[in-house]
This record gives C-alpha cells, sequence and structure tokens, in this order.
C-alpha cells in the first residue's frame, strides 16, 4: 500500500518533485518508457492509459452522461450518497478556512457528486462535473481511477496524471467498499491545487470513508436487510457473503471450522457460476460426508448487484425448503466473464455504459468467445433487467419462417398458420431486450424488414394491415464480417449501420493469453472434485500457446475431456487430447502461412453462393435488376453466375 501513497519528505520537497515528475511525464508520452525512479504503481498505470488509448493532451473529460442516464445513476447510488453527503458537510463545516474538493463517485468511476471549499470546482467546472467518468480508461492515471483499479487508497501528484489538465492538482482517494462482500461502492476523492498540498489528505480521506462504510453497515443491519443481523449471530448453520467475482469476503462465526474455509476462498468450492444469482438449491457433500443444501440470494443494493449471500443448511427427512424461482431469462450476467485482460475489462465497462442506451449494439467475435454472455449480461445490467430477454438464433431458423417468427402472423396467413395467429419475438421482447444472434446469416429480404422495423419501431405481422408499435432494446451478434459480407452482396449496407450504433469487439481467447490459466482452473473447480487436480507447468504452457480457434468454449470442452479420462491427481502433457499437444508451435513463417490460408478461405467464401443467387432470384420472380439491387451487385455479374450454374445444371433460365 505504501507504494500507492506519497511520502512525507515528497510532499514537503513538492517543486522538485514536482519538476521531475513534469520531466518523467514528457519522455513517457515520446517514449513510452516510463523513467526507473517512477512509482510502480504510476507507471503501471501510465502503461494501461497508453493501452486504452486515452488522449493525454484532451481537455476535458468524456463520457457525459446524459440526464436519463444520470438519473438512474444516482438512483442506483442513493444509499452511498445519503450517508457520504452528510459526512462530508460535517467535514467540509469544520475546515471552512481550508482549500479543498471533495468527490464521490460510483464504483465504476462516474462522478456522483462535488462539494467542497475550493474554486476548484468552478475553475474546472466543465471537466468535474457529476456525470463524467474517472475510471483509468476514460481519464487516465487519476486518484479516483486508479485507486478504483488498484482496490487500495491513492495519492495522484501533479504531474504523476496522465492527462495534461490535471497536471495543477493533487488527489488523494480510497475506495468506499461494501461492509459485507467488500466490493467498492465508489470512492472518495480529496483533491487540491499541487501548491496547497497537505501530507495529512490521504488520512482524512481513511478516516471519512471508514466512517461511511460502518454507517453504511449499521443502516442495512438495522433496516433488517436480508435479515442480517439474525443471519449473522446465527451458530446454527454456515453463511458466507461472496463478492462479485466469486471470492469469500467475510461469514458467521459457525462456517470456518464447519466448512474449512477462510477469507479469499472461492465460492465455486461449493457452486456453479451459472447460480451467482439464481435464488435457488444447490447440494454440497464436504469433505467430512455431510450433506448440504445450498442456498445462494443474489445481494443487491439500490439494483447494483455486488456479489451474494449463500446460507447452508443440512437437509432433514421431516423438513422441506422452499426457494424462489429463478427471475427473467438470462443465465448470465457481468461476473460470469471472468478475466485478467486489460482490453476485455475495458470492453466490459463500455458494455455497462451500453446497457443504460436506447441505442442499437452489434457484438463482434469468433465463435465460442461469449457474445450471448455478453447480450444477456447487458440486459441484466440495464433497466430492461425485470423485462423479457427473448433470443434469436437467425441462422437456425428455416428461411421459409424467419419473417413469421421474427414479426409474427395473423391467423390463416398461410397454410398451416395458428388460426388464432402468432407473435413475433419481436412482440414478445416488447420492453425488454431482443438478442438476434449470427445476424449474418438473415436473407436479404428480411433484412429489408427488420430494417423498416428498426427505423420506425413497428412491426407489421405476416398477411396484417395493422403495424404494432415497440419497445425493445436490439443487440445484435455475428462472427462474420459484416463489411465483407456487404461486398459480397449477402448483407445489407444500410442496415449493417443502423445496427452498428454501439460495437463491441470480443477478443479471442488467443489474445487473452492471461486468461487461459485462469480459466483453465475455473473449470476444473467447475467439476466439484473434493480435491481438484492440478496441471503441471508444461501442460499449462501447452495450453497457453495453443490459438484455440473455438475459444473458450473449446477450453472448457479440452477440460472436461481430459479430465473424464483422468485417472490420477495432476494433469500432464500426454492427458490433453492429442489435437492440443500435437499443435505445429507457432512460428512467425508459419503463423504467416495460417493466416494467408485463413485470407484465401475467407475469399472464396465470400464469393455470391450458388443457392443465395437462387432464393433471391426466385423472390424477385426472376427480375434480374431488382436482384441486382438486393444482392448489391451489378446486373452483368448475375448473368456470368446464371450461366455458370446452367451449365452445372444447378439452375434452368426462362428465356422470356
Amino acid at each position: 500500500m505504501l507504494n500507492c501513497l506519497l511520502s512525507n519528505e515528497q510532499i514537503k520537497d513538492f517543486p522538485s518533485l514536482d519538476k521531475q515528475l513534469q520531466d518523467d511525464w514528457e519522455s513517457f508520452i515520446v517514449s513510452g518508457q516510463a523513467p526507473f525512479n517512477l512509482r510502480s504503481v504510476i507507471a503501471s498505470s501510465w502503461s494501461r492509459s497508453r493501452k486504452f488509448g486515452v488522449d493525454p493532451f484532451k481537455n476535458i473529460n468524456n463520457p457525459k452522461y446524459n440526464d436519463f442516464e444520470f438519473e438512474s445513476i444516482l438512483e442506483q447510488n442513493v444509499l452511498l450518497l445519503n450517508i457520504a453527503e452528510m459526512i462530508i458537510k460535517d467535514l467540509v463545516d469544520k475546515n471552512a478556512n481550508d482549500l479543498f474538493s471533495i468527490f464521490i463517485t460510483n464504483r465504476e468511476g462516474i462522478l456522483l457528486t462535488t462539494t467542497g471549499t475550493d474554486p476548484l470546482n468552478r475553475k474546472f467546472q466543465t471537466l468535474y462535473q457529476p456525470g463524467t467518468n474517472w475510471a483509468e480508461f476514460s481519464a487516465g492515471t487519476n486518484a479516483i481511477g486508479t485507486s478504483l483499479y488498484e482496490k487500495k487508497p491513492m495519492q495522484v501528484f501533479a504531474g504523476e496524471h496522465y492527462c495534461k489538465m490535471n497536471h495543477s492538482l493533487v488527489g488523494s482517494a480510497a475506495p468506499i467498499c461494501d461492509p459485507f462482500t467488500k466490493e467498492p461502492l465508489g470512492v472518495l476523492c480529496l483533491a487540491r491545487f499541487k501548491d496547497l498540498v497537505n501530507a495529512k489528505d490521504i488520512y482524512i480521506v481513511l478516516n471519512r470513508k471508514q466512517h461511511i462504510e460502518q454507517m453504511i453497515r449499521t443502516k442495512l443491519v438495522n433496516e433488517n436487510y436480508l435479515n442480517l443481523n439474525s443471519l449473522l449471530q446465527s451458530d446454527q448453520n454456515p453463511l458466507l457473503f461472496f463478492n462479485n467475482g466469486g471470492i469469500i469476503t467475510s461469514f458467521n462465526k459457525i462456517a470456518p471450522d464447519t466448512l474449512q474455509i477462510q477469507v479469499g476462498d472461492s465460492i465455486l468450492k461449493f457452486i456453479d457460476p451459472e447460480i451467482f444469482t439464481a435464488m435457488e438449491e444447490h447440494h454440497y457433500q464436504s469433505p467430512n460426508g455431510y450433506e448440504w443444501r445450498i442456498k445462494i440470494q443474489p445481494y443487491e443494493l439500490n439494483g447494483t448487484l455486488y456479489g451474494g449471500l449463500a446460507t447452508f443448511h443440512r437437509p432433514t427427512v421431516a423438513s422441506s425448503v422452499s426457494f424462489m424461482p429463478t427471475k427473467g431469462q438470462t443465465r448470465y450476467n457481468f461476473q460470469n466473464i471472468i478475466t485478467q485482460d486489460d482490453e476485455l475489462t475495458r470492453i466490459i465497462h463500455v458494455a455497462k455504459k451500453a446497457s443504460h442506451s436506447e441505442k442499437s449494439i452489434l457484438l463482434t467475435g469468433e465463435t465460442g468467445t461469449g457474445k450471448e454472455v455478453f447480450a444477456q449480461s447487458i440486459h441484466v445490467y440495464g433497466p430492461r433487467k425485470n423485462a423479457p430477454f427473448i433470443g434469436v438464433n437467425c441462422g437456425a431458423i428455416p428461411k421459409e419462417l424467419i419473417a413469421s417468427e421474427l414479426f409474427g402472423y395473423e391467423g390463416g396467413a398461410f397454410t398451416g398458420a395458428n388460426a388464432k395467429g402468432k407473435k413475433g419475438r419481436f412482440q414478445l421482447a416488447h420492453e425488454g431486450t431482443i438478442f438476434l444472434d449470427e445476424i449474418g446469416d438473415l436473407p436479404l429480404d428480411v433484412q429489408v424488414y427488420l430494417l423498416r422495423v428498426l427505423e420506425e419501431r413497428n412491426v407489421l405481422p405476416v398477411g396484417g394491415n395493422k403495424p404494432i408499435s415497440i419497445n425493445v432494446q436490439v443487440i445484435a451478434a455475428t462472427h462474420k464480417d459484416l463489411k465483407k459480407e456487404i461486398d459480397a452482396g449477402r448483407f445489407r449496407e444500410d442496415l449493417y449501420y443502423r445496427l452498428n450504433v454501439i460495437q463491441l469487439s470480443i477478443p479471442p481467447l488467443r489474445k487473452r493469453s492471461r486468461d487461459i490459466s485462469l480459466l483453465a482452473r475455473l473449470f476444473i473447480q467447475n467439476n466439484k472434485y473434493t480435491d481438484p487436480p492440478s496441471i503441471s507447468p508444461s501442460a499449462m504452457k501447452i495450453l497457453e500457446s495453443y490459438t484455440w480457434p473455438g475459444n473458450i468454449r473449446q477450453l472448457k470442452n479440452v477440460i472436461e475431456q481430459t479430465l473424464f479420462y483422468l485417472d490420477k491427481n495432476n494433469i500432464e502433457v500426454s492427458d490433453l487430447p492429442k489435437e492440443i499437444h500435437d499443435e505445429e508451435t507457432p512460428t512467425p513463417e508459419n503463423t504467416r502461412k495460417t493466416e494467408n490460408n485463413l485470407v484465401r478461405k475467407k475469399v472464396k467464401k465470400n464469393h455470391l453462393s450458388n443457392n443465395i443467387l437462387i432464393s433471391t432470384l426466385k423472390s424477385t420472380n426472376g427480375n434480374i435488376s431488382q436482384a441486382a439491387k438486393l444482392l448489391n451487385t451489378s446486373r452483368m455479374t448475375i448473368y456470368r453466375l446464371i450461366k455458370r450454374m446452367e451449365a452445372e445444371g444447378e439452375i434452368i433460365l426462362d428465356e422470356k
């Protein structure tokens, strides 16, 4: 922690420190190399800021939320604000002659409120407005964002800030943590101009943040939130709190001896990650042979999920335990996305922001990277979480049925139709979210209809004549390169731009090398071993160097396959599936060959297929001009392809 704070000697000699930091900052901006004398916590933060693409010379901190979005954020943090503002007011009243500013943010670094005695608020009012985001990916190295990232108290002095606009300031910040899960609820930050720096600032912040945490705990217990008081005092059954990463943060007095656990252990020892928020029963057999029923209850404050509460009960013959059913139609949320990768962490931040937007979202990424997990997570994180989430695989529905499936139909609209008609997926998703997976496989004639639905926000059922208004969040996903699909005439350019308002490109597993060992061990834990097998360093090296064309889905399959055949307590290279450890070791030469082969395959794949052409000609009753327009190609190309298919016996064109 000491590396996160300035020493008294540094503060006393701030003019020379200020000059040195300015030189160090300029050197880093030019070279990208942090000077050896720079504090390691700042050097790491500068590197992250550079990787995030933060502009060190920008003059205003973006993004800023609109009034509707910000009002929702304030509602989610009402408990924190009510208590923190009371304690801050007391601090300001007692130090009216001092010059400082106080900031409160939520757990994502969004500024909720600002106050203080200093004209800083007026001079920098366009920079430090409530609603601005001070996470590192948005504002670079700063006391708030870096404190959140490190989950520690943090001081950032003048030139240690990544953005030049903050070089006249010193910030002292500390995360305000939930008293039970220890997850950050927000950040308390005290800032002043650098020539007024006070060695006691960090201690002022730490004192107030501890006071805020104590009052939050007292309020939750006094209001009987989750029956905490009775549960925590119980010595009959174990009780655990875990954070949104699944780490056990606290428990009642009977739990450690009964379950053989300690703070820092994973809840995955007892449950599957899919039921973190499922409010359902789970069964566990402890090493001493005891059977337990576990009830998982989400731990939320003002609608924001911070983790969960697990209560353990011994089953008895005479008693039965009732549990609430799973709420909603989703299995996943953001805590199911396990990562140490900076880029994926940045994408999660953007996805959380997008969940409060009404704009269309396009998820891109290879098969198996977790696009559906992101779609469901966005839904449950946003204001539509209690409304339907309707998923549609556009490539799995027969072409003849997809229009009626998406948009519904009136009774008797076609042969075999239900006499009463049927609601389409868009109507079923009203007020909620529709997830259009594999959007690149949507037929061209349906793409035209979908474009009109997105523009007009109403649907016209097949065979109907009265449009039906809909209110849905649209999330689309594809593993294809839609720009190439447009060039090949398989996807409409206007639909692409309508869908691609917010794009989240999920990186493949091979570009998240730090996550491979993390996920591999997680998948082993999920197999509920009393004594989980370990992975030898050589086997882990093989896993980390493999290219994983099937991404996370393939990694999970490989681990489960390995464990099925394993007859010892350690995974060696020879235990891995043959295709994993026999893969050619990547070199610059064979990597180029692989990439060239992929390019050739894609080019071949992107030629206009016979099936698409035939389908389009049927839909236009053989009108060549209309078909060319729909396929975004020339009439001559259509004639050339028809001639080729006639020669191959695949199509007969009416000479008329």
